[in-house]
This record gives C-alpha cells, structure tokens and sequence, in this order.
C-alpha cells in the first residue's frame, strides 16, 4: 500500500518499503529500473527520516555518475578535468563500523560480536573488498564456506542473515542495489526447532513456594516472570521507576531504557502484578538502588544471556526436563486461555504483536480490565 504522506515509500504488512525508479540517464548501471528495500521501520517518522537520508545519497552518487560520463559538459558546471570522478565505497570492514554505529547504539555486546563475526568469517573467505565489487558468486562462496565449517544449518542461517543485514543496510546507504546478489540465495530447509513446552499448574506451584522459602533476589526474578510472562531480558532491566505500587491496581510499565532495548514495539506495555509477581517486586523495591536485580542490569549492560544460564540450571532441579525460563510465557499464555481470556487482552499482556492491523488503533485496554484477568489466574487452585 503506498503511503501518500510518505513519498517514496509503500507499505507491506505495516514496514515502510522506500522505491524509487533509476534515472533512464543512469539505469544501465543497474539491474533493475527501480530500487526497491525495506526501511526497516512501521513509524512514518522514522521512514520520512531514512527516505531523505537515502535520496540524498542517490542524488549525489547519480550526479557523481553524469559527471564521469561528461553529461554536464557544455552547462556552468563544465566537463570534470580528471579522467572519472569516483564515489569512494566502503570496504567490509568499514561496512561493519558504519552499521554498528548507525545501529548498535544499546543493543549489548552481543548484538556487536554477532555482527563481527558474520563481517570477519566474510574476509577470511571472500576478502576485505569495496562493498560494490563483490559478485553474487563470491556471496556463494561465502555461503558454502559456512556450511563446511560444520555449523548446523540454523548457525549458517544466523550468520549468513547477519551479514546480509550489514551489507544490505550499508549498500542502501550508498545508493547501491544488492538484489542481483543475493535475491534467491538457498540456504538449506529450515530444522525442525523444539518447541518449548509451558510448565505445568503442578511445578508452576512448587516453584513459586521454593521462590517464597528461599526469598533472595535470584527468586524474586523467577517469581516475577512466573506470574507475569515477561521476556527474561524486560524483566531484568527494570527499574523502580517502572513499578507502580500504590494504585488500584499494581502494574509494571515495560518500557525501553538505554541498558536494554524491546524486542518488538507491541512490548512496550503495561502488565497487572498479581500473585507471586507481586510479592516478588515488593520484595524487590525493598532493595538498595535504582535496578530491582542489579546484580544482572546496570546503567552500561543488561546480561540477561548471563541470568538466564543461571536461571534455567536453578529451574531444572524443580521442573520436568526441558522447561527453562522462557516456559513461563508459554505458561502464561496457557492459563489465560484456561479462563478464556480473549486473544486481544492476551496480546496486550504478553506483548505479543499481531496481524490485526484494528488492534494497533487506540490504546489499548485500561489497567483494569488486564488485571482483573490476571486475577483469575492468580485465584487459580492448584
């Protein structure tokens, strides 16, 4: 659907597209007539942003073109005296710089070593070359190269996604088409993933007595995310000025905060605290400073990978095999269905997106209605 209020773009399910048809000047120094790739964006804001960063680069880089090929020749600007003006491309490595600093501002080390290692597994294999040089058949060189390096094929799918996203997002930035290269690429079926099984009323209970017993920060964390489903990374990063204690209704407010991103923008909600979620936080507001787990989250990281490690060992030794901490939200999801909650409020609570494009008008439920669901769970008997 073309965004009339945003030029230059259309919309497929909810991400702003930027298009823009090459000049017939300029076109046979590309493949395709139009340029056409995601803006990685569903905010109009941020896609009127991109799209005249993006056309501000195309039109240097075309006129750097015309200017090579002396299609001024004869106006006020005049024939270049050199041989052939050239638009200086990044190399991968600097490609690699540019995207970490364009968008790895708060996404944690982890965000950064992944990217380094898809960049660097590159230049071993195919080089460290101007990002317009590369021709698709080094692109399956590099694609085969990690398939025989052994990795399962979710770990080639993992690093050949990153490394596409790099140089995809840096080739756009230049004014650089990169479908012929990678458009169609295989990578292999996808493995069949286990799925995470919820846990059960039966070990939700003893886990949430073992919380009580043991009382220290570990298990107010647990407890936290057992009754309330949160993501293990929204739930570290909170702080106390995310907690609202003192009204009707006790709710957290989950929000991005420089030390720790959202994974999706329906995350950013509000969550009733009810059971042992609410006798965690109290606890936890009892606590000295401005995190509730500060041993896992401080104002430069969020180390939910390092929590959860933990976490999931202490997990294992009171719940079925196979159950870690992410199972809580598969639980979560379980018990509202278990008193008919409707799928929308379930949504709304458990921040998960959805394709209803009705639900994202307005917003959303009051306070109220959420906690008065999450109360039937909490009333629950095991």
């Amino acid at each position: 659907m073309v965004d009339q209020k945003c030029v230059n773009t259309f919309r497929k399910r909810g991400v702003y597209y930027f298009s823009k048809r090459v000049p017939k000047d300029v076109e046979k120094h590309y493949a395709t007539p139009r340029i056409v790739f995601s803006l990685g964006t569903r905010s109009a804001r941020v896609a009127r942003s991109r799209v005249r960063s993006t056309l501000t680069h195309l039109e240097e880089f075309w006129v750097a073109l015309r200017l090579s090929e002396g299609a001024y020749q004869g106006s006020q600007i005049g024939r270049p005296h050199h041989k052939k003006a050239q638009v200086r491309m990044p190399t991968l490595r600097e490609a690699l710089s540019y995207y970490l600093k364009m968008k790895g501002n708060g996404r944690g080390k982890v965000f950064e070593n992944t990217s380094a290692r898809s960049i660097n597994y590159a230049i071993n294999i195919i080089g460290n070359n101007r990002i317009d040089q590369y021709k698709r058949d080094e692109i399956l060189k590099y694609r085969d190269a990690l398939t025989n390096r052994g990795l399962s094929n979710s770990s080639v799918r993992r690093v050949f996604a990153s490394f596409r996203s790099i140089f995809r997002f840096v080739a756009s930035e230049n004014g650089l088409d990169t479908t012929p290269i990678f458009a169609g690429i295989f990578l292999g079926t996808a493995e069949s993933v286990k799925k995470r099984k919820p846990i059960p009323d039966h070990g939700l209970k003893r886990v949430q007595t073992e919380c009580r017993r043991v009382d220290d920060d570990i298990r107010h964390l647990i407890a936290l995310v057992s009754d309330t489903g949160l993501r293990l990374a929204e739930a570290i990063g909170l702080v106390k000025d995310d907690v609202i204690l003192d009204q009707a209704h006790p709710h957290l407010i989950v929000r991005p905060h420089p030390w720790r991103r959202l994974k999706t923008p329906s995350s950013e909600r509000v969550v009733p605290l009810v059971g042992a979620a609410l006798w965690a936080v109290t606890r936890a507001m009892e606590t000295d400073g401005r995190f509730l787990f500060k041993r896992y989250c401080d104002e430069a990281a969020c180390k939910a990978s390092h929590a959860s490690n933990s976490l999931n060992k202490w997990l294992s030794n009171h719940v079925a095999d196979g159950a870690v901490m992410h199972s809580f939200r598969h639980s979560l999801r379980d018990r509202l269905r278990a008193v008919e909650c409707p799928a929308e409020i379930v949504d709304e609570i458990g921040g998960w997106s959805s394709n209803n494009v009705g639900r994202s008008y307005g917003d959303g439920y009051p306070i109220s209605v959420k906690a008065s669901w999450m109360a039937k769970i909490a009333q629950i008997q095991f």
